[in-house]
């Protein structure tokens, strides 16, 4: 095993760098690259080293073992639930802490002591809706259209709770596979099921972006919900243009620009360009696996990021619990002219 930083932390990340979410690998790159180098000006000795997952599992895993056993990684961070949720019992066999990111499937986090998670969970992506916006006094019949992974399958799980409290009757689920591009045969059950409102649980911009087009061409009347943040993102909804028009979706607070400003001229500076929630993250963990060294040493992260209790991030003060949950909220936003409106 090579020797891992003498004084700092060594951080194995796995991303997808390649493929069809390699935009979100990208991102959370950046942003915690703008964090390594920040702390190394500081004389804090901080590595990354980086493995390409193609938000595949099976790369996951052997990406995992590579870090930890060969590059002597002291922690690894992966993103994506279909990525992330193998990786669990490996960081329990290892006694490697693993950071979570991009992971909505269920109570991943209470799974191994050594695993976090530094995410919204299924409910936080489904909760802003339905407190703020669905409720049955608008919405009598809704539709589920979800990827069909451990992500996809938390969410609709917590659709499907939240609607039997507010009254609210779910009407179609549909799942469909990752990469998926076509969905007209499944927008015309949605169209013949003649629900009030449709709820798209997907994971990369290309589904969503497809699906929403395809639902427009198809001229549904339902509203449209987003039950993730992918169309929070500034380019895809330009990218869009009108066909974003009056869709709900949800937004950290670092994307809705009330947290995390120094951050984003850094990242501005550098890049010349906004950056997503994505970096926003990856850089919070770099910086709060950095004040875990501090406190107990490389050696006992896993107790060092259960000490610090919170991290203080772009997205404000969030809470580390107990069980390595540290999640930060989310609001439903309405996109209107281009802009997220609350």
């Amino acid at each position: 095993m090579v020797p891992s930083t003498q004084n700092g932390v060594h951080l194995g990340a796995i991303l997808p760098l390649s493929g069809p979410a390699s935009l979100w690998g990208e991102q959370y790159q950046r942003g915690m690259e703008i964090a390594k180098d920040e702390l190394n000006n500081d004389g804090v000795s901080f590595e990354i080293s980086y493995q390409d997952s193609q938000a595949k599992s099976a790369l996951g895993v052997s990406a995992f073992n590579t870090l930890v056993d060969v590059q002597g990684a002291d922690s690894v961070m992966s993103i994506f639930s279909r990525v992330s949720v193998s990786l669990i019992s490996l960081a329990d066999q290892k006694k490697v802490p693993l950071i979570m990111s991009m992971v909505s499937a269920s109570d991943v986090a209470s799974k191994s002591e050594y695993a976090f998670r530094y995410y919204a969970p299924a409910e936080e992506y489904t909760r802003p809706h339905f407190e703020s916006r669905i409720d049955k006094s608008k919405y009598q019949r809704i539709a589920v259209l979800y990827i069909n992974d451990e992500y996809g399958v938390s969410v609709r799980d917590a659709i499907r709770d939240y609607a039997n409290r507010a009254g609210v009757n779910v009407v179609l689920e549909e799942g469909f596979q990752a990469n998926t591009n076509d969905f007209r045969a499944l927008l015309t059950k949605v169209k013949a099921a003649n629900a009030d409102a449709l709820l798209a649980v997907t994971a990369i911009p290309p589904e969503i972006i497809n699906m929403l087009k395809q639902f427009r061409e198809f001229g549904i009347k339902s509203d449209f919900f987003d039950v993730s943040v992918t169309l929070s993102s500034p380019s895809v909804i330009s990218g869009l243009g009108e066909v974003a028009e009056g869709v709900y979706t949800n937004a950290f607070a670092f994307t809705l620009g009330e947290t995390g400003e120094d951050f984003r001229k850094i990242y501005r500076d550098k890049f010349g360009e906004e950056p997503l929630f994505a970096a926003a993250l990856g850089y919070d963990i770099v910086h709060m696996l950095n004040s875990a060294n501090k406190k107990g040493g490389k050696n006992k992260l896993r107790d060092s990021l259960q000490k610090l209790k919170r991290v203080y991030g772009t997205n404000g003060v969030v809470k580390i619990e107990a069980d390595g949950e540290i999640n930060p909220s989310l609001t439903s936003v309405q996109i209107i002219d281009g802009d997220l409106v609350k």
